[in-house]
C-alpha cells in the first residue's frame, strides 16, 4: 500500500493564483469628466457669460458708431443736397410726388436741427410743433404755414399745377433753410459777444 503525502514546499509559488486586473496608469475620459463635472460645468457657465458680455459690448459699440455718424450729418448740407437732387431730377417728378419729397426734406431738416418729430406728423400737428418752438415760432411760423398750405393744396387737390408753382415752393424751401442758418449763426455771434462783455464786466 502506497501512502501519498502531499508535501507543501514553501519555496514554490502556488499554482492556484487569483489574478487581479492591473491599476490603470491613465484614467479614461469619462472618468475624468465624472470626477470634474461641477468644475467643468462652472467653466462652461463662465465662458457663456463672458461671451454674452462680449456680444453686448460689441453691439453697444456698433450703436455708438451709428449714433456718431448720425450726429456728424450736417442738416443744412443734407437739406441743400437733397433739394438740389430734387430740382435736377430727370425726368422731373410729377407735382404730387415732387411736393411730398420736398415736404419730407424740410421736415427731416427741422427734425434733425431742432429735435422736433416732424416727419410722422400731419400738417396741423407739424404747425402746432412749430408754434411751441420759440425760435421757429418767432422767425418762421408764417412762412412754414404758407409752405404747408400750398404744399397740401398740390398734394390733395385734383387741380393741375404748373412747373412754376413747384419752382416757387422749392425756392421757398431753399430760402427757409438758408435763413435758418443765417439766423442761428447770428445768434451764436450775439451769444459770444454777450459772454465777452460779461467777462469784461466781471473782471
Amino acid at each position: 500500500m502506497t501512502l501519498l503525502i502531499n508535501v507543501t514546499k514553501p519555496y514554490l509559488l502556488d499554482l492556484d493564483l487569483r489574478s487581479e486586473s492591473p491599476l490603470p496608469i491613465l484614467k479614461s475620459i469619462s472618468a475624468v469628466l465624472k470626477e470634474n463635472f461641477w468644475v467643468l460645468l462652472a467653466c462652461v457657465f463662465v465662458s457663456i457669460i463672458c461671451f454674452l458680455f462680449y456680444l453686448l459690448s460689441k453691439r453697444k459699440k456698433a450703436e455708438e458708431i451709428v449714433e456718431n455718424k448720425v450726429i456728424e450729418i450736417d442738416p443744412f448740407e443734407e437739406a441743400f443736397e437733397q433739394m438740389k437732387l430734387l430740382a435736377e431730377s430727370s425726368p422731373r417728378l410729377a407735382p404730387k410726388p415732387f411736393i411730398f419729397k420736398l415736404s419730407e426734406i424740410i421736415r427731416l431738416f427741422i427734425e434733425r436741427q431742432f429735435k422736433i418729430p416732424a416727419l410722422e406728423q400731419t400738417g396741423e400737428e407739424f404747425l402746432r410743433g412749430i408754434a411751441k418752438h420759440s425760435f421757429l415760432q418767432q422767425k418762421f411760423e408764417k412762412l412754414l404755414a404758407e409752405f404747408v398750405l400750398k404744399g397740401d393744396r398740390i398734394k390733395y387737390s385734383s387741380d393741375s399745377f404748373l412747373s412754376g408753382d413747384l419752382d416757387d415752393l422749392l425756392a421757398t424751401a431753399q430760402g427757409f433753410v438758408e435763413q435758418v442758418r443765417h439766423e442761428l449763426n447770428l445768434l451764436k455771434v450775439l451769444e459770444k459777444e454777450e459772454q465777452i462783455l460779461t467777462q469784461k464786466t466781471g473782471s
